[in-house]
């Protein structure tokens, strides 16, 4: 959408809509009735509306509980089947269609949601404002609230003739550059709109990877294997994040994040930090699990 945006030279309005504890703050008895609407039924349904109905709370405070009481809020977090109940309490949130709407291969895309992580957006101002709109509109009528301090919004592509002001309800909405969407951070302001998100994430595992070695000052000579194993759990995730949508198209992106691996990797197999000798693909567990059993017949010969 951005991509679409900026060729064709128009701004694109994104709105970043933060629901405040989804699961819970979720209405049991309208996600019944939702249920029921979309024709959901039978003994699993009854079981799981038998089970919510017996459950009792207690609140502890300094060491006191309160008597049982019940509520008709929440879902279970960390429950299996929550998400797919959250999924059907939040089907039927559909904002209006537009005539400034994108249209990507045939299909009107204005609004993502993931888990309560809702984003809104439009190339027009005023189906920008109609479609948050909707927003309160239908978290009013279900019950669930928002952290306005966490709802935003920006603009990308080209700058409007004319700024606006935009309203979630009856508050006013905080133009930013940056932000963080389902953990991807972008920055709108950029011809490349992913620059943020690799600049955080090479600053966090280059942090992470001089802390997993300077773990060898208080144990003692690290195993290959053990540092490996760091490695996969503690530096890996940043390099690799969201590396499915996140595509390494700017040499001096990927370049950066090449270069604090080889630095873990060249210091674990007793390599020199600057020698050419190892290159491992970032994210090829293989090849490092292969370098790793090599290594350790490697060290033994240096020791």
């Amino acid at each position: 959408m951005v991509e679409k945006a900026k060729a064709e030279r128009t701004p694109l309005y994104i709105a970043y809509i933060d629901l405040k504890n989804a699961f819970p703050w979720t209405n049991r008895e309208t996600l019944w009735i939702k249920m029921n609407t979309w024709g959901i039924s039978g003994p699993v349904v009854n079981w799981l509306r038998k089970l919510y109905g017996s459950m009792t709370y207690m609140v502890r405070l300094d060491g006191d509980l309160s008597d049982r009481f019940q509520c008709n809020l929440g879902l279970l977090t960390g429950d299996p089947g929550s998400p797919g109940n959250w999924n059907i309490f939040l089907s039927d949130f559909v904002v209006s269609h537009f005539p400034g709407d994108m249209l990507l291969h045939d299909v009107y895309v204005s609004q993502l949601e993931q888990a309560d992580d809702i984003m809104i957006a439009t190339q027009c101002p005023v189906a920008f404002q109609g479609k948050l709109t909707d927003m309160a509109t239908w978290a009013a009528d279900n019950g669930c609230e928002t952290q306005l301090e966490k709802c935003v919004f920006s603009i990308a592509g080209p700058g409007p003739k004319q700024p606006s002001a935009f309203y979630l309800g009856t508050h006013r909405l905080k133009e930013v550059k940056d932000f963080k969407y389902v953990g991807v951070h972008f920055r709108t302001s950029s011809e490349d709109m992913f620059v943020e998100h690799y600049k955080v994430n090479a600053d966090k595992a280059r942090r992470m990877a001089n802390m997993c070695l300077g773990v060898e000052r208080f144990v003692g000579d690290m195993p290959v294997w053990e540092s490996r194993t760091l490695y996969v759990a503690r530096v890996d995730p940043y390099l690799t994040s969201a590396a499915e949508v996140v595509l390494d198209t700017a040499a001096p992106h990927w370049e950066g994040l090449e270069k604090i691996q080889c630095y873990y990797l060249r210091l674990w197999c007793i390599f020199a930090p600057t020698s050419s000798e190892l290159v491992v693909p970032i994210g090829d567990r293989a090849s490092i699990i292969n370098s790793s059993s090599s290594s350790r017949r490697w060290r033994g010969a240096l020791m």
